[in-house]
């Protein structure tokens, strides 16, 4: 409210940097069953995860905002090598058992079973782009592989469901986890979560770009000639700059999105801890790191208080905050990542709050 959006929209393209990307999760729980046998803990479960990857193009985005001079690729080449897209829709059927050797020390594993739904992957991107005063020349070799694209024109069907209950896209993957108390002051943990694949095999078809096209550019008025118009103009234009055939592909794999995380905790005395923990995800042959270092205390017998900083995505201004209260049976609490976040929507970059409520029956 009240800023200027080209003033912010400059901003945010000159600062993008080569490894930005937009990450998309959810995951969407059918069953979970958990049960202990002696020292052991084991679980089932079943649920539908989505993962949408997907790098920003930065110099390219520059490019076309600032122009070839102002972005310093008048009568140079642009080289893009390492864009990607990945969207990977699956069901996954896990079964995982963890194991408390002694009261110090706890290990634990997950064995997923994954039937694939639908996935769009680049399998090679080689994009040059050379510039000057009146030629755009592009040299492209690329290779995109789809599965089960068409899922949208069936999903108001009555098989949808059974049909990608268990498709012919198998895979599997795994997790695992330990912990460690050193003594009664120290503790560590450590997981390692998505180590695993999934096999492609149903609808397939792939998009091949190959060879060296000429562009002569495209007119678009604004705000004179409609936007949305102006946008698809551009739009088509690359389309057909691209020429983009479609092939015939072969059953392919992808990896799952891996994510690592370590920790560590202090108690100060039975009611104060303080910590530090680290998680990282790798995808596209780079990792992307998250820090953070907090305090939790249990103020009285029915208040407890989380604070914390964070740096989420090479944002630095994260200071969370989480309350809980204990009301006899009845338990509330709220907590967030972003307090700055929340005071200040207009400047969030990442933010996560979540809230809920507990019924405990059993005083244990």
């Amino acid at each position: 409210t009240g800023a200027d959006f080209n003033a912010q929209l400059d901003e945010t393209i000159r600062n993008l940097r080569p490894n930005d990307r937009i990450n998309l999760h959810q995951s969407i729980d059918g069953i979970f069953v958990g049960f202990k046998i002696k020292k052991g803990y084991w679980t089932i479960a079943a649920q539908q995860v989505t993962d949408f990857n997907m790098t920003i193009p930065s110099e390219l985005i520059k490019f076309m905002y600032l122009g070839n001079v102002g972005s310093g690729y008048m009568g140079k080449t642009l080289t893009m090598d390492n864009f990607n897209i990945d969207i990977n829709i699956r069901n996954e059927y896990s079964i995982g058992y963890q194991y408390k050797i002694d009261s110090n020390f706890i290990i634990g594993g997950r064995y997923k079973y994954i039937s694939g739904i639908a996935n769009a992957y680049i399998d090679k991107f080689q994009f040059d782009l050379y510039t000057d005063v009146d030629e755009w020349i592009l040299n492209t070799d690329m290779m995109v592989k789809t599965s089960g694209t068409n899922i949208m024109d069936d999903v108001n069907d009555s098989k949808f469901i059974s049909s990608n209950l268990l498709s012919k896209n198998s895979g599997m993957g795994f997790d695992f986890g330990i912990y460690y108390r050193i003594n009664k002051r120290f503790d560590v943990s450590a997981s390692v979560i998505n180590l695993g694949w999934v096999t492609w095999r149903k609808d397939l078809t792939g998009y091949s770009s190959k060879g060296s096209f000429g562009y002569d550019g495209v007119g678009v008025s604004y705000p004179e000639n409609n936007f949305d118009g102006g946008i698809q103009t551009i739009t088509d234009s690359l389309e057909n700059s691209f020429d983009f055939q479609e092939v015939t592909i072969e059953e392919y794999r992808t990896p799952l999105p891996s994510h690592f995380i370590i920790s560590g905790q202090f108690y100060a005395s039975k009611r104060h801890a303080f910590g530090l923990i680290y998680q990282g995800s790798i995808w596209n042959k780079h990792v992307y790191s998250n820090y953070g270092i907090m305090y939790t205390g249990n103020l009285t017998k029915w208040a407890s208080l989380v604070l914390g900083y964070s740096v989420l995505n090479n944002v630095q201004n994260n200071v969370s905050v989480g309350l809980s209260l204990r009301l006899g049976f009845f338990q509330v609490y709220a907590l967030t990542d972003n307090s700055f976040g929340i005071l200040n929507p207009s400047s969030v970059s990442v933010t996560n709050i979540r809230a809920g409520i507990t019924f405990a029956f059993i005083k244990k």
